[in-house]
């Protein structure tokens, strides 16, 4: 009897806790004025990228303020997390969120990686150097060639796409890796001829994950105790919610192609990916979406 009362009240703890982690995630951390998705992270600037960038921004200027590094150039390093990568779900792994408050659910999906926020200094060439090895990410495209292309480079992973803001680019796929940023720009300026740029990033890039050019511990400056996470629930709960805009501060170079250049994403998405003028659903394949991109039209003219 005794052993019977002690497994009960075990069993009764355990369905509190269960519980009160449910209601704990689902609880609201910040109101939410607009969708947020990463159906689009792997080929185009998404909101769900811009909303990180823009909280670790507001952070990166006010933890420098005080600091012998305020006034620097400052650059936003974030990559996707959640864009479905084929070991967390493939097609079923995206961010979507469309309601008026957001959660701790949510923000495990916004930053699927808890990271801590650190800076990392070098010179705009460095920094180039970095950006230009994320290009990987793409497949190179013969825009002379009839067949079906498909744009992305599936075995690059997703969470190594990094891309930046604060610093405006254009990629031209046509061309290898090493050659393919064929303008970047920072406030109109050259970034090869900036002395000085600092990244603000995660712990885990700047201390070589990913394995990228100039993202080493020799550069790393500066690192804060304020996790990813915090900081964008903070940063929504400034700005009352508001859903920030894909700045597209870089974009694919257009050009006209002969064959249909591809990408896959979740079925799901397929009205919301189709509403831009440069997308459209061409099929389906092993769960995924199949969509066309017309490299023709920019994201910026849209």
């Amino acid at each position: 009897m005794k052993k019977m009362k002690t497994i009960l009240m075990v069993s009764f703890i355990f369905i509190l806790v269960f519980c009160a982690s449910i209601v704990g995630s689902a609880e609201e951390i910040a109101p939410l004025e607009g969708r947020i998705t990463s159906y689009l992270a792997r080929v185009m600037d998404t909101n769900s990228m811009q909303i990180r960038h823009d909280s670790q921004l507001h952070f990166a200027e006010e933890f420098l303020a005080d600091t012998e590094y305020a006034g620097i150039p400052l650059v936003s390093q974030v990559a996707p997390q959640a864009a479905g990568r084929e070991d967390d779900g493939g097609p079923e792994f995206y961010i979507d969120i469309d309601r008026d408050y957001l959660t701790e659910d949510d923000l495990n999906m916004i930053a699927f990686f808890s990271d801590n926020i650190v800076f990392m200094k070098m010179s705009g060439l460095e920094l180039l150097e970095w950006m230009e090895a994320a290009t990987a990410n793409f497949n190179q495209i013969d825009p002379d060639s009839s067949q079906d292309q498909f744009l992305v480079n599936e075995e690059y992973r997703d969470y190594n796409f990094d891309q930046f803001e604060g610093v405006n680019y254009i990629i031209d796929v046509t061309k290898p890796v090493g050659e393919r940023i064929v303008e970047a720009l920072y406030n109109d300026e050259s970034l090869v001829d900036l002395e000085e740029v600092i990244v603000v990033t995660n712990d885990f890039r700047a201390g070589g994950g990913g394995d990228f050019p100039n993202a080493v511990e020799e550069n790393h400056i500066l690192s804060s105790e304020v996790n990813n996470r915090e900081y964008i629930g903070e940063y929504l709960n400034i700005v009352d919610g508001q859903v920030p805009d894909a700045t597209h501060n870089w974009y694919i170079k257009p050009v006209e192609t002969q064959g249909q250049i591809l990408f896959r994403s979740s079925p799901e998405a397929s009205d919301y990916i189709t509403s831009y003028e440069m997308f459209d659903q061409v099929g389906s394949f092993g769960g995924w979406g199949i969509y066309s991109y017309d490299l023709s039209i920019s994201p910026i003219q849209d």
